[in-house]
């Protein structure tokens, strides 16, 4: 008997899990001891890990390198091509994604949210994709990239699967991430990675966990260095540019959340718009441009007015951001853009029409006679009816699309409506009835969203119950509640 056929290939690299664990390895890419334990498979060199003396213990190496959530996406292994709708929580732990599926849902990033997130392009998502069996910083932005996609391109899904999806995939993207320890670089694809789970909070109506995603991306930010013109200028124009939109980013994302999260901002605005990168869409960079016009309007004092002492808001101040929010030029240059990029801009021009109206009235500068719109009791009817007339003609999907921004934005604006027609001066009988016109078509705008949280909602009901009840000789007011929104 040839006693050499009975002696196994000796591999001269183990993995690092193997190595670590003191374990055969084949030496395959993704061999069979990780295959089997669901663990991510890498190779390095660092002689110091080979040592026996920082061996680790068999149970710390297989939590430490344990993959929950990746299925190593090779299409022949998984008979889906879609994210499988969960029943239970319990059975979120055997949802899969294909790449079959993650490939199909590039189309609609590109389509719905790369204009209002103009950093991670088509080519780096797939190259994320194809390297999350072996990264957990791309795995990790890929789970990203999926829950914010899914949010936003099914906001008007009537069914719970899709939030508890949501918070699945972002639950799985922070597990994924690479922890921060001495030597850590930081990234770009980290930064836009924290930004996404921002949103699929924001969506699921956890706020100070989107605070707090926000706040780390923001750290990602100053460690990239974005500020430093030495630095950029050593790069070259579209990776420059790129970098540019992600600190405008951040910014508009942190002023939002100053004015919803009554929370201070850090960031100032940067030096410059992004520079024109050739690589971009011009339609996309206009858009873009455009945002972040609209949100340099909250200025400091804007912000410290609102989540701080309003006593401090005067007449002279309100005038004056009533002129820069009633811009003819800006209105000329958003009327050239996309239905989808007019949606947000305008619908976030009204919001802060609406802002800016309630800190004049809690100062009591407003007035039935006043000069300045922004000072008048009934500037947000008038807003109302501007914004209904807008609305009307754009798809309801088009609404939708921005997810739970826009959402927010449109139920202060219902809000302060429904106040003023509670609690302002009567008006004659056809008036009353085209202001709560107006808010019954807004109100079935808003109740159409998947992620109208239920605090938000009741709230809202309640208003229009008073509303009811108030002008119940009014056919309309009817409307208002039905029975399966009560």
């Amino acid at each position: 008997m040839d006693t050499t056929r009975l002696k196994k290939t000796q591999v001269s690299r183990a993995c690092d899990p193997c190595r670590r664990r003191k374990v055969r390895c084949n030496g395959q890419h993704r061999c069979q001891q990780c295959e089997h334990l669901d663990l991510l498979c890498t190779y390095s060199d660092n002689q110091r890990s080979r040592s026996r003396k920082n061996a680790l213990r068999r149970g710390t190496v297989i939590s430490e390198y344990k993959i929950p959530a990746v299925r190593h996406l090779k299409s022949e292994h998984v008979s889906t091509s879609t994210l499988v709708p969960p029943s239970s929580l319990q059975d979120l732990k055997s949802v899969a994604l294909s790449t079959s599926y993650l490939h199909s849902l590039i189309p609609k990033y590109m389509a719905y949210v790369y204009p209002f997130n103009p950093i991670m392009t088509d080519e780096e998502i797939r190259e994320s994709i194809g390297k999350m069996a072996t990264d957990r910083d791309h795995a990790a932005f890929v789970y990203a990239f999926t829950g914010v996609t899914i949010d936003l391109t099914q906001s008007n899904a009537a069914t719970s699967h899709v939030s508890e999806q949501i918070n699945e995939l972002a639950g799985r993207a922070i597990q994924l991430r690479t922890p921060l320890l001495p030597g850590f670089r930081p990234s770009i694809l980290r930064a836009v990675t924290s930004v996404y789970i921002q949103m699929c909070y924001m969506s699921l109506g956890q706020y100070d966990l989107g605070f707090f995603y926000l706040s780390e991306a923001i750290s990602m930010v100053h460690l990239l260095r974005i500020e430093d013109k030495a630095v950029m200028a050593s790069l070259d124009l579209t990776e420059r540019s790129r970098r540019q939109r992600l600190y405008w980013l951040c910014f508009i994302h942190e002023r939002f959340m100053s004015i919803f999260h009554f929370s201070p901002a850090t960031l100032s605005p940067y030096a410059q718009f992004p520079e024109d990168d050739p690589s971009l869409d011009p339609s996309i960079s206009q858009g873009w441009t455009q945002v972040i016009k609209t949100f340099l309007l909250l200025e400091p004092t804007f912000i410290s007015l609102w989540i701080g002492d309003r006593s401090q808001v005067t007449v002279a101040w309100v005038e004056q951001k009533h002129r820069e929010l009633d811009d003819e030029l800006w209105e000329l240059e958003v009327s050239m853009l996309s239905d989808l990029q007019q949606a947000d801009l305008v619908v976030t021009r009204q919001w802060m029409r609406t802002l800016l109206w309630q800190m004049a009235m809690s100062n009591c500068l407003l007035s039935s006679h006043a000069s300045c719109p922004s000072l008048s009791l009934e500037m947000p009817l008038r807003l109302s009816c501007q914004l209904r007339q807008f609305l009307t003609k754009i798809s309801q999907n088009t609404i939708q699309i921005h997810g739970s921004s826009i959402l927010s934005k449109l139920l202060e604006i219902i809000n302060t409506i429904a106040d003023v027609v509670l609690h302002g001066p009567q008006v004659t009988l056809e008036e009353t009835t085209s202001r709560i016109d107006d808010i019954l078509f807004l109100k079935d705008v808003i109740f159409s969203f998947r992620n109208l949280q239920q605090v938000s909602k009741k709230i809202l009901i309640e208003k229009l119950h008073l509303i009811r009840q108030r002008f119940a000789h009014i056919e309309v007011a009817s409307q208002l509640v039905c029975g399966r929104e009560s």
